[in-house]
């Protein structure tokens, strides 16, 4: 008896308990997908890597960006504008 693709995935999700492919966050992004996370253009992404503020490393010929950068840079910038205004 030949077993279904089905058949196979429902019996590895009940046998370990894993989260849904859809619960997991990327930890690295492409430039383009960094830009829109930051709502600027290449060139201005590229100063934020040049300058440190932004982690990213080369895979091959591509660039990847960490998410946890992303974040913390965000972070920052948020405190900075918080001191700025009191």
């Amino acid at each position: 008896m030949r077993t279904t693709r089905n058949e196979l995935l429902s019996a590895t999700a009940s046998s370990s308990p894993q989260r849904p492919a859809s619960d997991l966050k990327p930890l690295v992004v492409k430039p383009r997908s960094a830009c829109l996370l930051l709502d600027c253009g290449m060139t201005y992404l590229y100063d934020l890597i040049n300058a440190g503020e932004i982690d990213s490393f080369k895979d091959g010929k591509s660039r990847k960006i960490t998410t946890a950068s992303i974040k913390a840079y965000i972070a920052r910038r948020l405190e900075a504008s918080k001191e700025a205004s009191a």
